[in-house]
């Protein structure tokens, strides 16, 4: 069974940095061409992330390349517990 990571945008503190990278990258129209879901379901032992942004919920476990998801999974990467 594959792990669940949620992302939950962290409280009200929020570096600024990060809210320009966050907007950039939520921004990037190639980002409307990510389907809604890209999980290979016989793999074992993926995390899957659920994004939610633009009234959209796209689910993945990255064994699909998609750039600019990849690109916005690892700008939150350091808000992700490990």
């Amino acid at each position: 069974m594959a792990a669940e990571r949620l992302f939950e945008p962290p409280g009200p503190v929020v570096p600024g940095h990060f809210r320009v990278d966050e907007q950039t990258l939520l921004g990037d129209p190639a980002l409307d061409d990510v389907p809604a879901t890209t999980v290979d379901k016989g793999a074992a032992d993926l995390f899957r992330y659920t994004l939610r942004f633009d009234g959209r919920t796209v689910v993945t476990d990255r064994s699909a390349e998609r750039p600019p998801l990849d690109r916005l999974i690892d700008a939150l990467g350091t808000w992700l517990p490990t």
